[in-house]
């Protein structure tokens, strides 16, 4: 017997997304995100990064009317967290297993903050995965 078929309208049965209204529904879906990026990096489906993308404009929405924080794109965190941290790029791209020629395209924007990009550099600074995700473009 085969698993059944992941498509985005089951995923939506299973998450059931609404608006956050409170801590505890931001949480949930904090951790559904987690939980669906994990997911994304072991079997890749287009119907995992909808969702994804959809909690994470909810999640950005709950926070920006009770967390209001100044915008900053995910490339601007990243600096930041490796300033902050003084982690040197050639460090923190043997951390995520990138080359760092790699990382520097990325803070040079010239490539993009991939999915799984995203959560090794959320492990490794301890944040959420979304930190880094830009749901604007």
């Amino acid at each position: 017997m085969s698993a059944p078929a992941i498509n985005y309208e089951s995923l939506l049965r299973d998450v059931q997304p609404q608006v956050i209204r409170d801590s505890q529904a931001h949480h949930r879906y904090l951790a559904d995100v987690d939980r669906l990026m994990a997911l994304q990096a072991k079997n890749p489906n287009s119907a995992y990064e909808e969702l994804i993308d959809l909690l994470a404009t909810l999640i950005a929405k709950y926070e920006d009317e009770t967390l209001p924080i100044p915008a900053a794109s995910p490339v601007e965190v990243l600096r930041h967290l490796m300033e902050s941290r003084d982690l040197p790029k050639q460090q923190l791209a043997e951390e995520i297993g990138i080359s760092p020629s790699h990382l520097s395209n990325i803070l040079s924007g010239e490539r993009h903050i991939t999915v799984e990009h995203a959560r090794n550099f959320a492990r490794v600074f301890s944040v959420s995965p979304l930190l880094f995700i830009d749901i604007k473009s």
